[in-house]
């Protein structure tokens, strides 16, 4: 008898919440800052789109279990399903998945000609407001087109990120391969 016991994925998405950033704040009751809220409120996740990346040749699996969840399907390719869907549906499908080897959340789309515009592009977007010093991150890069070397578009995104932290006066996060918050 065989034990088809669903292993449990890596996500390749982790949101941790430092509440140590409450001491920036003023006491001031007029003044009515929420740290824990900004422009990228991830307590309303079904505003943003995500990916679940699967296998080749198991996308079809990977949409009945994105269906089955009560998720609205976006779009397909070959190496995963564009979703949206309300926070409990995303939750039970997190939590379930046998297919999916990673959930990623999409933040901002850019069209880009050539490694120089992924730069601007990316130092313009306010990364600060959502990472900070303490956080870790990852960055992989698949290109088409007009960014030919990955490799190549990975280190001008970290540059540009590294860059807008310094342009505001502020330590930028961590690099982690192994286990990245995000």
């Amino acid at each position: 008898m065989t034990n088809f016991k669903k292993p449990i994925p890596k996500k390749s998405l982790r949101l941790k919440s430092k509440r140590s950033d409450r001491k920036n704040f003023s006491n001031d009751p007029r003044q009515k800052q929420n740290p824990l809220k900004s422009e990228w409120d991830f307590s309303k996740p079904d505003s943003f789109e995500y990916h679940a990346s699967c296998p080749d040749g198991l996308s079809g699996l990977l949409r009945e279990e994105v269906i089955e969840a009560g998720l609205k399907i976006i779009s397909e390719n070959r190496g995963g399903i564009f979703f949206q869907g309300p926070a409990k549906a995303l939750k039970e499908f997190i939590l379930s998945t046998g297919i999916a080897s990673g959930i990623s959340i999409s933040l901002k789309y850019w069209r880009v000609e050539n490694p120089e515009d992924l730069y601007d592009q990316a130092l313009q977007f306010p990364f600060e407001k959502i990472l900070n010093s303490e956080h870790s991150l990852r960055i992989d890069s698949a290109t088409k087109d007009s960014l030919k070397d990955s490799r190549y578009a990975t280190y001008k995104l970290k540059d540009a990120i590294f860059d807008r932290f310094r342009s505001k006066g502020k330590e930028p996060p961590k690099i982690s391969r192994e286990e990245p918050d995000f």
